[in-house]
């Protein structure tokens, strides 16, 4: 997934760790997974009609096993997250 007109995030900034890591135990309650997040690497944000896009680069371990996951996560002007994909 690609977002024109992309925003980029600081990776260190705790709201954008913050979002990675509803993104991560989301995944693992929908997947059954037990993804723990590492670190966001990079990423953007769009804002469109229902919020903000948070589109995150992020490095997870799962089982001793370090991946980079892409994901995007749907922040509503209410504050509600919502996990759109975790590729």
């Amino acid at each position: 997934m690609r977002v024109l007109d992309e925003t980029p995030v600081d990776p260190n900034d705790p709201n954008v760790v913050g979002i990675a890591k509803f993104a991560v135990d989301e995944r693992n309650k929908q997947a059954q997974t037990n993804f723990e997040l590492v670190k966001v690497n990079a990423g953007g944000t769009e804002v469109i009609l229902d919020g903000t896009v948070y589109q995150l680069n992020i490095s997870v371990i799962e089982s001793q096993v370090s991946t980079t996951r892409l994901v995007a996560i749907l922040v509503h002007p209410d504050g509600s997250k919502e996990l759109m994909s975790f590729e």
